[in-house]
């Protein structure tokens, strides 16, 4: 992976719901893998669209007050330098249009996969099941504690 471009790291929204929110299992390895991407500026990527997705209401009895949980996301998300917000573009939005044609997925996620995609990201990482097909230079990583090692190997 000698091209930079190759190790920059797109994140689904559950990943960093699980980071902020998460019970152990889930929390710690999503928040091993933020860690990393702090110290190493630049790799992190994400669609703007994951401001929609995390910071609504959540629903449980665990639930965070809106007001620290919508000021924990905005600080990792806008604040600390850590994370390229991709926008959610017209030619973004077409694109993912075209990709749902093929691969089955919300739009929430379309948007997702075709934001890492428009980044040229050589991992996307994500707690869902449903992405099945990805391009060639795009490897789904399970947000998971071995998915998540496997990953800071490579970046390493």
């Amino acid at each position: 992976m000698t091209n930079p471009a190759h190790k920059r790291v797109y994140v689904d929204s559950n990943v960093l719901i699980y980071a902020v929110e998460g019970v152990a299992t889930t929390a710690n390895p999503a928040k091993e893998l933020i860690k990393f991407l702090r110290a190493h500026r630049g790799l992190m990527f994400t669609s703007e669209i994951m401001l929609a997705e995390v910071l609504a209401p959540s629903r449980g009895q665990r639930a965070w007050p809106l007001p620290a949980k919508r000021r924990v996301y905005l600080d990792l998300l806008l604040f600390s330098g850590v994370v390229n917000l991709v926008p959610v573009t017209r030619a973004i939005l077409i694109r993912t249009a075209d990709l749902r044609k093929i691969a089955p997925l919300k739009l929430p996620d379309a948007i997702h996969l075709e934001s890492a995609i428009h980044t040229e990201s050589g991992f996307l990482v994500t707690g869902d099941t449903n992405f099945k097909k990805l391009p060639a230079n795009l490897r789904k990583v399970t947000s998971n504690e071995q998915g998540i090692r496997d990953l800071l190997q490579a970046l390493a």
